[in-house]
């Protein structure tokens, strides 16, 4: 009897340990999200969209700042439209991954119409908001590793693609540790083609129809500025895409930019918008850039701020 207790308690016991050793495995082929809830708190980050999340790369800010701001470890805690717009969700997810005693602090925040809009038949209800019930309203553990709460709750493929995703020699994407997400996919013209007008589809038929403007987001960008500047110096970035896109989301906010300065004056914080140089840059699909874009356009956000604080 007390052997088949002792099997009966030891067998969720070793299931659980197993478990937790497993979750060691994740890494930055297990999905676009989880090393971001792996790291610890952070005193500098980037925030924004996916247009962020793929086109900001720190370790490129670090190196041009690390004058201007001695010990700059830069982190890329944006994530998607679907996820990362302005709001209540992403404010909490923010104020999870910042770290209290962040001194001076280094906060860049891309802006987009879309991360200040919202699709629901009412804009400014935050319940309804596209990221509500999703990763980052679901988690409760954001600086965890392993984090067994986001793989357990969050993690949306089979647990054995932890290995099989790292044994792949022409992996998709991958995201750095320092949570910039590389997308790895072909560049060829027909691929890049291919792409952007999917991703051009997309905006035409999903997002320009559903989103409108949304007063209660633009609260809440002004609420994570106001936060941030308790812990450091915050910029506002408008990243570049190609002309096509740029018009639609011109049609869709066309005071978009008299928002954003205002804002920025509001705050006293830098605004600087890159969309005057869309021609000038290469992308994955048309809305996100490629690797080598990606660097010059961190490299010119840094010399920006770099500037700024020497003026």
């Amino acid at each position: 009897m007390k052997r088949f207790i002792y099997k009966v308690v030891a067998f969720p016991i070793a299931l659980i340990v197993f478990f937790y050793l497993y979750a060691f495995l994740g890494d930055g082929y297990s999905d676009e999200y989880y090393l971001r809830f792996t790291s610890p708190k952070q005193s500098a980050m980037i925030l924004g969209i996916s247009r962020a999340a793929q086109g900001i790369q720190p370790a490129i800010i670090d190196s041009v700042l690390s004058t201007v701001y001695p010990g700059i470890d830069m982190y890329n805690f944006a994530f998607s439209l679907g996820l990362s717009a302005y709001g209540p969700v992403y404010y909490r997810a923010i104020q999870q991954k910042l770290k209290e005693d962040a001194g001076k602090g280094v906060f860049i925040l891309e802006v987009t119409p879309w991360s200040i809009c919202a699709a629901p038949a009412n804009p400014n209800d935050s319940s309804a908001f596209e990221e509500e019930g999703r990763v980052l309203d679901q988690l409760h553990f954001f600086n965890m590793n392993p984090n067994i709460d986001y793989l357990f709750n969050c993690y949306s493929s089979p647990y054995i693609n932890l290995v099989i995703n790292k044994l792949d020699e022409h992996p998709f994407s991958l995201l750095h540790n320092d949570g910039w997400f590389e997308i790895k996919a072909p560049m060829d013209s027909l691929a890049i083609a291919n792409r952007t007008e999917g991703m051009i589809y997309l905006y035409q038929n999903d997002f320009y129809p559903r989103f409108e403007f949304s007063s209660k987001r633009l609260e809440y960008l002004e609420a994570t500025i106001a936060l941030l500047q308790q812990h450091g110096d915050v910029y506002l970035v408008r990243l570049p895409a190609i002309a096509k896109i740029l018009q639609m989301e011109k049609q869709k906010m066309p005071q978009f930019d008299i928002i954003i300065n205002t804002v920025a004056k509001k705050y006293n914080v830098p605004y600087y918008s890159f969309i005057d140089s869309c021609n000038s840059f290469s992308y994955v699909d048309g809305a996100h850039l490629e690797k080598k874009s990606g660097c010059r356009v961190s490299t010119d956000i840094a010399n920006l701020i770099k500037g700024s604080l020497s003026n």
